[in-house]
């Protein structure tokens, strides 16, 4: 793809078809390409902060009212991800304790599947420099 001009990450592929469409590339290359009508939903890497486990409703109030009292008690860290689980500490959390006292107290959550994910109503979020929480 950098040999070509095309990002690494595709957000729309149906944009990324409308750019390839007239310019002359091989073959091959093409049919490794994603095919039209995806988009990104979400990404996910290391240390990216998310908000989990918290009503839409009230995340939304939360956000609005930049109410972080709230937000704080559902906020986690991307702490490692292989192949189909992903964990998420607690971002207060400094010990690598995965016990199940350590699961049920919700101060980590390993998700084995995309379903898990979802049923966790994740909400991706940045936090600047002052500690300010917003939605990227």
């Amino acid at each position: 793809r950098k040999k070509y001009g095309i990002p690494v990450i595709i957000d729309d592929t149906n944009e990324l078809w409308d750019e390839v469409a007239n310019r002359d590339l091989p073959e091959g290359f093409l049919n490794n390409l994603p095919p039209a009508g995806l988009r990104l939903e979400v990404s996910l890497q290391q240390n990216e902060m998310f908000i989990l486990g918290m009503p839409d409703e009230e995340y939304q109030r939360a956000i609005e009212e930049k109410d972080y009292k709230v937000l704080n008690k559902f906020l986690y860290r991307v702490q490692k991800l292989s192949a189909g689980v992903y964990y998420f500490r607690y971002h207060q959390e400094t010990v690598l304790d995965e016990s199940i006292e350590a699961l049920s107290a919700h101060k980590f959550y390993r998700v084995k599947s995309f379903g898990a994910y979802q049923k966790l109503n994740p909400h991706k979020v940045r936090i600047n420099v002052l500690g300010e929480i917003s939605v990227p």
